[in-house]
């Protein structure tokens, strides 16, 4: 019998070794998948998911509830602190801020008008998905923070005091996501994962060489998903208005009635919808609301204004085509555990897509409803209650051709955030 020599082993075992590292990033997932069946275990390979696409639990509504947090707070800490201020925030959906102002009326406050701007936005997969931006204005000052991951009644409080001191001075200690106690990198199952022999010299050699010539796309798509309604670029067309004489009354009859006969017509209830909508502003005695109907079909929105003034009715529609859409982006690529397999990660942000005659067609009968709806409504109450006023029913005519070949606004260097888009 042949003796075996030891070193003849362990040299053919190193031979095998040695080779078995270079075909491992090529069939390193077969070996895992081989291993699965044999053994019938489900391994947790996928840990990433699809978020699903609704409203309940889409990454937009975390950043709309961070708004209305916010906003609830500064008017909580103003009142604690018995400080006069003015706010409103954003009633747009793809956009959310607060904007808070403290003028100096009647010398109420020594410093001059201050105003606190405050930006929410969203980047998804991270550890920190929503972050807040601050534009800081006083009377000698103005400062800007970037991406603060806690906002607090103590931060709104301290800024407060800044606001209404007397040099102005910006003294705030913010708690960014750029600092090392708050670093915002992708979660940890969206990070990048690879077997740990890989890590070492030579064999992230020929990784680095298998995922450059081999693995050029991604394998598998991770998405925030699109929200149920479009982001709103607007561009007017077709209006109508009125004005009827000591009707103030039939406001909500009318309001009413309207939307109930939209509501009936034999259309999907995806495409048409109405609802109600609350827009605030300041005006000239401070702070203004009002409430319009608002008709939306397809990429088609109609706005419907129905205020009293005294004793007298307005009544008014305006239709508009909407530009904007939701377009994905890259945000990351990652791996998921187990066997290599690679993802990537996209969100969603605004951007402008042009319309074409349908989408016109669209917009000519929703206004064409709306208006036929208003003046039988109208002309039926007026009979009733023998109301002796001529009423000009003619639509105010808008071109189609220049809605076809209107073209995306240019971006201003200084983007004006808080104006009304409908």
């Amino acid at each position: 019998m042949q003796n075996i020599d030891i070193n003849d082993v362990i040299g053919m075992a190193s031979l095998f070794l040695f080779a078995l590292t270079l075909l491992f990033p090529l069939w390193g997932g077969k070996f895992v998948k081989l291993i699965k069946y044999f053994f019938k275990k489900e391994a947790h390979s996928e840990l990433l998911r699809t978020i699903p696409i609704n409203d309940k639990n889409h990454i937009l509504l975390k950043v709309q509830h961070k708004r209305d947090e916010v906003y609830r707070l500064l008017e909580e800490v103003a009142m604690d602190m018995n400080i006069v201020i003015r706010l409103y925030q954003s009633s747009i959906e793809e956009e959310a801020w607060v904007h808070c102002y403290i003028g100096n009326n009647e010398n109420l406050y020594k410093s001059k008008a201050s105003s606190l701007k405050i930006y929410i936005k969203f980047l998804p997969f991270h550890i920190y998905e929503v972050l807040i931006d601050l534009n800081l204005v006083t009377s000698n000052n103005i400062k800007e923070f970037k991406n603060i991951v806690f906002f607090d009644k103590d931060d709104i409080k301290e800024i407060l005091k800044i606001m209404t001191s007397d040099d102005g001075k910006i003294k705030f200690n913010a708690q960014c996501s750029n600092s090392i106690r708050h670093i915002n990198s992708l979660q940890k199952e969206y990070v990048k994962k690879t077997y740990h022999i890989l890590n070492f010299f030579p064999f992230s050699i020929f990784y680095f060489i298998y995922r450059l010539m081999i693995v050029k796309t991604p394998l598998c798509k991770v998405t925030v998903g699109k929200p149920a309604y479009e982001p709103r670029v607007l561009v007017q067309l077709d209006s109508w208005q009125t004005v009827i004489m000591d009707m103030f009354s039939i406001k909500d009859e009318l309001v009413k009635e309207l939307t109930l006969k939209i509501n009936s017509l034999n259309i999907k209830e995806e495409n048409l919808k109405v609802k109600k909508e609350i827009i605030d502003y300041w005006g000239v005695n401070g702070k203004e609301e009002r409430e319009q109907l608002v008709c939306i079909f397809n990429r088609s929105y109609v706005f419907i204004h129905v205020y009293p003034y005294g004793n007298d009715l307005y009544i008014g529609w305006t239709a508009n085509l909407n530009y904007g859409v939701w377009e994905e982006y890259k945000v990351a690529s990652g791996y998921t555990n187990g066997y290599i397999k690679n993802i990537g990660l996209y969100s969603i942000e605004a951007a402008w897509k042009e319309v074409n005659e349908y989408d016109v067609n669209d917009m000519s009968f929703l206004l064409e409803i709306v208006h036929s709806n208003i003046s039988q409504i109208l002309k039926r109450i007026m009979k009733e209650r023998e109301i002796d006023q001529e009423i000009d029913f003619s639509i105010v005519r808008e071109s189609r051709t220049d809605a076809l070949k209107a073209e995306k606004p240019k971006e201003e260097k200084s983007k004006n955030k808080f104006k009304r888009l409908s």
